[in-house]
């Protein structure tokens, strides 16, 4: 199989508009999207790390994750449906949306996130490795 081949799972959520329901494609969150999103929104994440390191995140559970996602930051949740809808500059337009549409996305791209990913614990899990990963790169100086 090539990498063209390859077929990113998505999932299609409606969401309301001025002209009526229009479904947005969401897909889960690549770690490039995942350390973009600790650098900037890292204190609203914590959280989120000790309970997911800990077991405590599974299906049942992610929707009492997002309302606690939404609690910390309303810019952090609009961001991550941003980048699960694969524009990550459209934040502002997402943070408009109901908070009805806003859950239902975000539960899309953690599932699928996760999903990928063998779960949250794994997750992070290889965000922590990669982390450490980019820490002791030696980068060519000047």
């Amino acid at each position: 199989m090539a990498l063209k081949d390859l077929i990113i799972r998505t999932v299609d959520v409606e969401v309301p508009t001025a002209n009526g329901p229009l479904p947005l494609t969401v897909r889960g969150l690549g770690i490039g999207a995942i350390l973009a999103l600790l650098r900037t929104h890292s204190a609203a994440l914590e959280a989120f790390y000790a309970k997911a390191v800990a077991g405590e995140i599974n299906a049942d559970s992610v929707g009492d994750v997002i309302m606690e996602a939404m609690e910390h930051s309303s810019a952090l949740v609009a961001e991550i449906i941003a980048m699960g809808c694969g524009e990550p500059d459209e934040a502002g337009k997402v943070a408009m949306l109901p908070v009805s549409a806003q859950v239902e996305l975000l539960e899309s791209i953690a599932l699928l996130t996760f999903a990928a990913e063998g779960g949250a614990k794994k997750l992070m899990e290889t965000v922590i490795r990669a982390m450490a990963g980019f820490n002791t790169l030696a980068l060519p100086s000047g």
